[in-house]
């Protein structure tokens, strides 16, 4: 991935940080103009592991519960 790549409504602007599951870039709304974070799926388990998919979309759907000033607000996933 590199800085100006368009994903649906965000652009990346700047490095990563690896996790368990994904790799974390910053970026920003084209549209809304905010900062956002832009979380992937690590691409060794997204087309066969189901199990995989399945707790990354857990994790999203209990993100999206949570509304706190110090925790980032999820507005899209897929």
């Amino acid at each position: 991935m590199k800085r100006g790549t368009d994903l649906g409504p965000f652009r990346v602007l700047a490095g990563h940080r690896c996790g368990g599951m994904a790799t974390v870039w910053r970026g920003e709304h084209r549209v809304l103009e905010i900062p956002v974070a832009i979380k992937l799926m690590d691409a060794l388990h997204t087309d066969n592991d189901e199990a995989y998919r399945a707790a990354f979309a857990a994790e999203v759907r209990a993100m999206a519960g949570l509304d706190h000033p110090g925790i980032a607000r999820v507005l899209d996933c897929g």
